[in-house]
């Protein structure tokens, strides 16, 4: 064991080198390089699952950072051998249903690379791909409420520390994080804190003092983005686990629970406009927030409506396998183009997707690829349900909280389904399979009892 410590930490220093002294890279290749590594070597040698799936979502959130060159050619390899060792020490079954979910992705990504609708850009299949054995290795995995706040204390913990970080050493007026995108970053933040908050509250893993230290400091990460959305996540988080914390309390008693409801409902308004008002007016997110209010459209605004046109074209003219993925800004520029002269849309940024996560799947992969997709989530939602019905588990509803935060957020942009982001979906999908196996936490199991026999 000494032995392979030794030799892992002499790679990572040699690699780390390479990269450093390599005049086509640099050190963000060798970081993601060097997270490949010890996600592996926790998995093969110290038998630390967690651990590997930890350092396997962060090193997989860098595609497509600067320097990921030689990395991109050991991603495959890493998340292969990972699958392996899933198999090996499988804690779950694959079932029918998980069968049928890997036949119809990768049978959906079989037949567009072989009849190629429109024109292929290898590198979004590639990231696909990656996500997508990520995905299966991860959900043969048991997941319960401990493990999953496991991950999501140490992933928040490192997307918080680098939001800090990158406010200090950047003078731009939004930090983006590792998903390169300020708004990516403060999503997958603001979900990753619902799933963590309200498995937190509901399984009692934390006291409110926690909660709500972990809460302040991703309320300052999300200012430091300038993210509207960031904002509207948290607040529907907010609703949603006032209602999940009386579901679960008062679930036959439907006047209590409106009651309640309503009281918790005003006092969380009311605690959400004092935030409001002690943020400082010149705030880069609040400046945005009331231009938004007032009814008045800026470029991101202007940038969503033209994106969103562009889309409902695409779907109209190329309903059954869309444009594919990385080809929808030809399409918007030349959209937009050819009205460029109305003055609004002339000023209208061209972007690079439908900044809507259905009609990004509808537009690039067409109803095809919508069918495909829906079919695998769906199965996932209803492992999710049947745990919530069955167990009224905590931990089902947390996941369900996310996802509808996913989903709402999802109206103005592409998350889960952004490159750097996708990792993140694979992993919460492979733990809403996991829900298969589900038997309620441990926890929470009665008490064996002895029998006791009468003299």
């Amino acid at each position: 064991m000494k032995l392979a410590k030794a030799l892992l930490v002499i790679a990572s220093i040699l690699v780390t080198g390479f990269f450093m002294v390599s005049s086509d890279t640099n050190y963000t290749g060798a970081i993601a390089f060097c997270l490949l590594l010890w996600s592996l070597f926790f998995a093969f040698i110290m038998d630390k699952p967690l651990a590997s799936v930890l350092l396997m979502i962060i090193s997989l959130h860098w595609f497509q950072l600067d320097g990921m060159t030689i990395t991109l050619y050991f991603i495959p390899v890493a998340v292969i051998l990972f699958l392996l060792y899933a198999l090996n020490r499988r804690e779950l079954r694959m079932d029918k249903a998980v069968l049928a979910a890997v036949a119809i992705i990768l049978g959906h990504m079989g037949l567009v690379l072989l009849i190629k609708p429109f024109p292929i850009e290898y590198i979004f299949f590639y990231i696909n791909a990656v996500c997508f054995v990520f995905f299966w290795g991860s959900s043969l995995f048991k997941w319960d409420s401990a493990k999953v706040q496991t991950i999501l204390n140490a992933h928040l913990a490192f997307m918080i520390g680098w939001g800090f970080i990158e406010r200090v050493l950047s003078s731009a007026p939004r930090i983006e994080g590792p998903a390169l995108s300020s708004t990516n970053f403060a999503v997958m933040l603001v979900v990753a804190w619902t799933i963590w908050l309200v498995n937190g509250l509901l399984e009692r893993h934390y006291k409110w003092a926690t909660l709500g230290i972990g809460s302040l400091l991703v309320l300052v990460v999300v200012l430091f983005s300038g993210t509207r959305m960031g904002l509207l996540g948290m607040g529907l988080c907010g609703v949603l686990m006032i209602i999940c914390k009386l579901y679960l309390k008062y679930e036959r008693q439907v006047m209590r629970f409106l009651v309640y409801f309503t009281i918790s409902f005003a006092a969380f308004c009311a605690f959400a406009y004092v935030v409001w008002q002690l943020l400082p007016d010149d705030l880069f997110l609040k400046q945005g927030m009331m231009t938004f209010l007032s009814g008045k459209l800026d470029m991101s605004s202007l940038g969503r409506l033209g994106a969103w046109a562009t889309a409902l074209d695409i779907i109209h003219t190329d309903p059954m396998w869309g444009v594919g993925p990385g080809n929808f800004m030809v399409r918007n520029k030349m959209l937009l183009d050819a009205y460029s002269m109305i003055p609004i849309v002339e000023i209208t940024p061209r972007l690079g997707h439908a900044h809507n996560v259905v009609l990004l799947v509808l537009s690039e992969q067409g109803f095809v690829g919508f069918a495909a997709l829906g079919s695998f989530c769906l199965i996932g939602l209803y492992y999710l349900l049947r745990c919530i019905w069955r167990y009224k588990s905590g931990l089902g509803l947390a996941l369900l909280c996310g996802g509808i935060v996913t989903l709402f957020l999802g109206m103005f942009d592409v998350f889960p389904l952004f490159p750097s982001s996708l990792v993140w979906g694979a992993w919460y999908m492979s733990v809403l399979y996991s829900l298969r196996g589900y038997e309620g936490e441990p926890d929470a199991k009665l008490p064996e009892t002895k029998e006791v026999t009468p003299k």
